[in-house]
């Protein structure tokens, strides 16, 4: 809870910087920020169905990942993925997102069609009883106009845990599965655990992603699209306000505050270290000393 409203108030604040900065701004350009979810329960449709008002009321607009590379006017625009392909994701999030003629993204592990999250082995996990879609609902919920499909990886593997081949395995093995199921190509990934680094990104233009999605907070406000595109993690039990802050992109200083964390902890462990390193050198001091007292 603590952490929680820490992250409101530096969002908040940055949210009003915001403001301040449109007021003097002459050419202000459009906006997209990426949100993701994983699963909506029967139990959090009607709060889910909340967050969808709160997006129509703001003015910001709905579009899908192939509209980022298009020129269109200048405002605010959202995107609505949802990660791990979860059957209740098709029966409490596509219907409330279909009422208001919203496009979503699915991302697909498709070594777990039609099964269990493979990937969950903790029986207290929230998405243990979960159920991946099989086939023939991919294959039906792909053909709807506002669903995109786009992939996962096979295994749900974390891309920073596994070798540079094996990475490539994941993204191909799945693409090829989901072409072949949809009947159109796949040029979209979400990583698994939303960890990446820079030399996943030849791998995956190389084998014709147009854009892959991690779990780091940002907003697009350039003309050109980077292939990895950050997201803000969104949740139905999200507040009202924490939720519209996560909308606005006021939650994009996690990204300066993970890099700055990384630093800090890079240097904690050099100091370490170095700390060590001394308490050696003393170790060494004394133990000669010892033994030119003929003590050792």
């Amino acid at each position: 809870m603590g952490t929680r409203i820490i992250k409101i108030f530096f969002s908040l604040i940055l949210f009003c910087l915001d403001k301040l900065q449109n007021l003097f701004k002459r050419n202000k350009f459009r906006t997209i920020v990426v949100l993701y979810y994983h699963a909506v329960s029967e139990s959090e449709r009607e709060k889910f169905a909340a967050q969808l008002d709160m997006i129509q009321r703001s003015g910001i607009t709905p579009i899908e990942p192939s509209a980022f590379h298009k020129e269109f006017k200048k405002g605010r625009f959202c995107c609505i993925t949802f990660d791990d392909g979860f059957q209740s994701t098709i029966d409490n999030a596509v219907p409330e997102l279909t009422k208001r003629s919203m496009p979503c993204v699915l991302f697909i592990p498709t070594g777990s069609l039609g099964h269990r999250p493979r990937w969950v082995t903790d029986e207290r996990h929230s998405y243990f009883q979960e159920h991946v879609i099989d086939k023939d609902v991919l294959k039906s919920i792909a053909s709807l106009d506002l669903v995109t499909i786009g992939s996962h990886g096979t295994h749900h593997f974390d891309s920073n845990a596994i070798t540079d081949d094996e990475f490539e395995r994941e993204i191909v093995t799945s693409k090829e599965a989901l072409d072949r199921i949809i009947g159109t190509p796949v040029d979209i990934f979400s990583f698994p655990f939303g960890r990446c680094s820079e030399r996943h990104r030849e791998i995956l233009q190389r084998n014709g992603y147009r854009n892959a999605f991690s779990t780091v907070p940002t907003v697009l406000s350039e003309a050109s699209v980077p292939l990895i595109i950050g997201r803000v993690n969104c949740d139905c039990k999200d507040w009202p306000l924490e939720f519209y802050l996560k909308l606005s992109g006021a939650y994009r200083w996690q990204k300066t505050a993970s890099r700055l964390k990384w630093i800090l902890l890079n240097k904690l462990e050099f100091l370490s270290q170095l700390q060590n390193a001394f308490r050696w050198q003393e170790m060494a001091a004394r133990m000669r000393l010892l033994f030119k007292k003929g003590e050792l």
